[in-house]
């Protein structure tokens, strides 16, 4: 009985030493799984910053190019208000000489046909811009 016992134990010993491995190699196993998950989840982090900080870049070229778009609108009404006022004066100018500037026209006309007189063509399209300058330039 002595040896059956002492056969059990060293059998059972055995037995303990190759269990022992087997749950070392689990644990091993184990932890390739745990730092491949962990390596996993660096890789997403990092890939939700790259997102971010794509997303601020693009943030910023939306505001970089909303300021510009602001400023050529500012522009444009800058130019359309400058055109607008000189057209204004021009129109108020226009309204209380009507008479000066239909003499100036018809001066201008005779100026073009007297510097002119051989070129039929040369009277610009301004110089034809009232029926008085056009009256004027059958005349000639």
């Amino acid at each position: 009985m002595k040896s059956i016992n002492i056969a059990l134990k060293a059998l059972n010993v055995t037995i303990s030493a190759a269990k022992k491995i087997k749950i070392e190699i689990e644990k091993t196993k184990l932890n390739i799984e745990k730092t491949k998950l962990e390596l996993k989840k660096k890789k997403v982090t990092v890939e939700k910053k790259k997102v971010i900080i794509e997303k601020i870049k693009l943030k910023i070229e939306r505001s970089r190019l909303t300021v510009q778009y602001e400023i050529l609108i500012t522009k444009c009404n800058e130019k359309s208000d400058n055109s607008d006022n000189s057209l204004s004066v021009f129109t108020a100018d226009a309204d209380a000489n009507t008479d000066a500037n239909t003499d100036i026209s018809a001066t201008a006309a005779g100026l073009s046909l007297s510097l002119f007189s051989d070129v039929s063509t040369s009277v610009g399209s301004l110089t034809m811009s009232s029926p008085e300058t056009l009256d004027i330039l059958r005349e000639k």
